[in-house]
């Protein structure tokens, strides 16, 4: 038996934007502020795949969704935080593959050893208020199985970063 456990995407993002020009002429008592970007994900501080007991030939799935709940356009990115694997060697997360897809578009953002993501796209620019949903997916290639892994422990933990328009 094999313990997985991918922590979800704690972490919120809040960055502000501003533009300005400027002319030769003057009009006394404009005003200007700044956009926010910020994020919002439906399982915020969760585990987001449950993936304890995976066995060779499994895969395991969780869902989240990402809304801008900001004033203000931007992208974001999907990052790992942290990565501990018990043992050490040989690394759990070396041997399962992990799959980052967003479901709303219909387009995978990520399929690889889990130990392999650094940071991905989560997509095209979000406008204000825009959702989107994203699938996250633990797979145990049956070809992977070593002996040595059973009773191995992986724990991965996410973070959502973003830039404004």
């Amino acid at each position: 038996m094999c313990l997985v456990a991918l922590a979800a995407i704690g972490q919120t993002t809040a960055f502000s934007t501003a533009s300005f020009t400027s002319s030769g002429s003057s009009n006394p008592g404009n005003l200007i502020t700044a956009g926010t970007l910020h994020s919002s994900n439906s399982k915020d501080g969760q585990v987001l795949v449950d993936a304890s007991g995976i066995r060779p030939g499994q895969t395991i799935t969780g869902t989240f969704s990402l809304t801008n709940d900001g004033t203000a356009g931007g992208t974001y990115q999907i990052f790992r935080v942290s990565l501990s694997d018990t043992p050490a060697s040989p690394a759990l997360s070396g041997a399962l593959t992990l799959t980052i897809t967003d479901t709303t578009r219909g387009v995978q953002l990520y399929s690889g050893a889990m130990n392999g993501l650094t940071m991905v796209s989560a997509g095209p620019a979000f406008g204000v208020g825009e959702t989107r949903a994203y699938s996250v997916a633990v797979i145990f290639p049956t070809a992977n199985a070593v002996p040595s892994l059973q009773g191995a422990r992986s724990d991965l933990t996410l973070g959502i970063g973003g830039t404004s328009l």
